[in-house]
Parts: structure tokens; C-alpha cells; sequence
């Protein structure tokens, strides 16, 4: 039975091939469309979640401008070791400094010299960071001021395919040229938020300040397990009302006051957040996200159009419905014989962009130092939520159509 309703699906294709071709075109852009914007906005809201404790990883920032502005993100260094110790539900916490070579730096390895861009960070900040680790020491890899963490592709722009384990590298920083040794090797995916190609200890920039007003670090907590971002930010008001007693009771600002309250932001918000700046992480418009989105489903409702062709093909088979229901066919069976001839479209559609699509993906990929992953499943989506609204578009003019009294349907031509 199955066979005989494809057969005269196929056959109905064939019949109006003008009508299929366009109906099989508009349905493949439509398709096509989708998907790609499914690709995009998984890509957008997949950023930092590789890491194993992507949930409990919070930045510290606070407004340091008017509040028109976004905040910078950056924290006195002097926060993180004030904190440390003194409110609990703080697992660890690590600082990331890189004004000096964040955008690039020389970096030297005998006759080879390249531009890197690195972080200075506190030694526990791979126990805080999953970046997954190809070789080497991993969470003990930065306790050593002299030695360097650095990723694939350093390794493989600098050394080729020598072992980088323990090799001599010359790094340019603002107090001069000094040399580190490898001693781990990490994989950046395309993912992360932080973009850098060498990790070296906080102790190579020199003392860090002291004072509350400088502002030049991102600090990273991992919270406890249990502990939320709301728990932790009244801790840390109490905290700091209490840590600058003089100045709370004169009613005068202070660093983590209520006017410039310290607060958490959860490291997968980053990338897509709209309160803080970029500066040592990057990010993206959330709004980008959400057009790319809305315009995916108004391309899809524009399916319904197909409304329109439906009901011609509909009406052409007018009488050959009515000749059905006379020889004992019910309403289900006719409902399931012109589905099947939709469904069949659908699949003519799905077979021409699939392919299409994953071919141009592919190319434009190519283009860019860091590529997506083009996963299977926001394909299966983007044919699944295609199926539902050009399904849900039809069946109610089916079902009127296998509802109508077949001698009506027989006068009808």
C-alpha cells in the first residue's frame, strides 16, 4: 500500500513538472536557509561551554565608568587574594593580565621569529580552565615563573614537527626580551572566547599593584558547587561594605559599594553578553543571533505560500477524491495518500539542499583560520521544522478536501 501511494506521488511529480519544480525549488531555499541559520546560532551560543565547569565559572567586573557605558570587565588585582580567603563558596580564583602582549608579541625560537598574542595568569588558572591538553604537564604546567604553556598551532608554526617539550622560547615583553620553556601543550577550539597562542606566569609583569583604582586584570572565580551568581554577589556587597567600614558609614563611594557593586557574569554569557566591552576576550552581537532567527522563520512561514499550490493541486484532484470515496476509501486513507504526495515534494526538496548547502558551507569555511563544525543535526532540524510548518500549512485544506461529499466532488467536473 505504502509503495502504491509513492508510486502516484512520483507520478503526480511528473505529471505537473512545472508545478513540482517550482513548488521543489521554493521548499529547497527555504531549507537551505534554515539550516544555515541553525549552524550560526549554535555556533554563537556554543562558545566557551567545552569546559568542564563552564557553569561555576563566573568573572568578576564592576562599573568603573558612567553607567551609559558598557563596564570594561576588569578588576584591581588586589581583588582576587582579598577575596580568596575571606568569603567562602569561592573554590579558586585566577587573574588574567595581557595589556602588554594580548595583541601580539615577538616570539622567538632560534632563527624563527613570529607575532603571538599571550595572557599573563595566576599558576592555578588551567585547574580552573579545561582547555583540552595534547601534552606536557597540565594543571601544574604555570608554577614555574619560566615556564610556558602553548597551543597547537604555536607549536606547529614555530617548531613544525618538532617536539616542543622543554624548548627555549623568547618572548619580547615590556621590560625586555626573556626565555621560557614549553612545559604543556594545549588545543585552543574554535569555541573559546579567549583567543591566545602562549600562557605564561603573572610574576614576568612585574609587582602587581596594590591599590583599588587599578583596574587592569579579568578575574576569573570558580564558584562552589550550589553556590549562585546571587549568592556570591550579596556575599561580596556584605563583604565589601563591611572591608571598607570608614568609608561605608561616611556614606562615600567605595570600590564594591552598592553604587559600584561588584558582580558575576557566568563564562558562557561572555561571548554574547551586552554590559561588558571587549577587550580580553571576544564576542558577538546577540542581536545578530536573533535576526539571523527571525528572518530563518519568516522564510519558513513564507513556505505557507505553499498554501496556494496545494489547493490548486488539490482541486485538480477533485474528482479523482470523490471516485475514491464511492469505491470505499476513507477519510484516512485519502489523508495519508495526499500527504504522501507533499512529503514527496519535501523529500525532492530536502535531496536538492541538502547537498547544496554543505557543499557552499564548506567552500566559504575554507576561507577562515577558524572553522565551525558542520554537525549533522542542524540539518535533521532545519528539515524537521521545514516538514512541521509546511505540514501544519496543508493539512487542514487535506482533510476539508477528503471530507467533501463525493457527490459533490464527482459534479464538480
Amino acid at each position: 500500500m505504502i509503495k502504491n501511494h509513492f508510486k502516484v506521488a512520483w507520478r503526480n511529480l511528473l505529471r505537473f513538472k512545472g508545478h513540482s519544480l517550482i513548488n521543489i525549488t521554493g521548499l529547497a531555499v527555504s531549507l537551505m536557509f534554515c539550516i544555515l541559520a541553525l549552524i550560526f546560532v549554535r555556533h554563537e551560543r556554543s562558545f566557551d561551554r567545552f569546559h568542564e565547569n563552564a557553569d561555576r565559572i563566573h568573572l568578576l567586573y564592576h562599573q568603573t565608568g558612567t553607567s551609559a557605558r558598557k563596564a570594561s570587565g576588569s578588576t584591581p588585582p588586589v581583588l582576587a587574594p582579598t577575596i580568596a580567603e575571606s568569603i567562602p563558596g569561592i573554590d579558586r580564583i585566577a587573574r588574567v593580565y595581557g595589556w602588554d602582549i594580548k595583541d601580539g608579541t615577538p616570539v622567538r625560537s632560534q632563527e624563527r621569529i613570529l607575532m603571538m598574542r599571550g595572557f599573563h595568569v595566576d599558576p592555578n588558572f588551567l585547574s580552573i580552565f579545561s582547555f583540552p591538553h595534547v601534552s606536557g604537564e597540565r594543571e601544574t604546567a604555570l608554577s614555574d615563573p619560566s615556564s610556558m604553556v602553548i597551543t597547537c598551532s604555536m607549536a606547529e608554526n614555530l617548531f613544525s614537527d618538532q617536539d616542543p617539550i622543554g624548548r627555549e622560547v623568547s618572548v619580547q615583553l615590556r621590560n625586555g626580551e626573556k626565555s621560557f620553556y614549553v612545559k604543556s601543550i594545549v588545543r585552543l577550539p574554535k569555541s573559546s572566547s579567549m583567543r591566545f597562542d602562549f600562557l605564561i606566569h603573572h610574576q614576568n609583569r612585574g609587582q602587581w599593584s596594590r591599590k583599588w583604582g587599578a583596574n587592569n586584570v579579568y578575574t576569573y572565580a570558580l564558584l562552589e558547587e550550589g553556590i549562585t551568581r546571587k549568592d556570591m554577589e550579596s556575599r561580596l556587597l556584605a563583604f565589601f561594605k563591611d572591608y571598607f567600614k570608614d568609608r561605608s558609614i561616611s556614606g562615600r563611594n567605595h570600590f564594591g559599594s552598592s553604587q559600584r557593586p561588584v558582580k558575576l557574569m557566568p563564562l558562557p554569557d561572555m561571548y554574547l553578553n551586552t554590559e561588558i566591552r571587549e577587550w580580553l576576550t571576544i564576542q558577538s552581537d546577540p542581536a545578530s543571533s536573533s535576526i539571523l532567527t527571525g528572518i530563518a522563520l519568516a522564510v519558513l512561514i513564507a513556505c505557507m505560500g505553499a498554501f496556494g499550490l496545494i489547493s490548486l493541486a488539490l482541486t485538480r484532484r477533485t474528482k479523482e477524491i470523490g471516485i475514491r470515496k464511492v469505491l470505499g476509501a476513507s477519510e484516512g486513507s485519502i489523508l495519508t495518500l495526499m500527504s504522501k504526495d507533499f512529503l514527496a515534494l519535501i523529500g525532492a526538496a530536502v535531496m536538492l539542499a541538502c547537498p547544496v548547502t554543505y557543499f557552499l558551507l564548506h567552500e566559504w569555511l575554507q576561507n577562515f583560520a577558524y572553522r565551525i563544525k558542520l554537525d549533522f543535526w542542524p540539518f535533521l532540524i532545519g528539515i524537521m521544522i521545514t516538514t512541521f510548518v509546511i505540514i501544519s500549512s496543508i493539512l487542514f485544506k487535506i482533510m476539508t478536501t477528503a471530507r467533501t461529499d463525493p457527490v459533490d466532488a464527482l459534479r464538480y467536473e
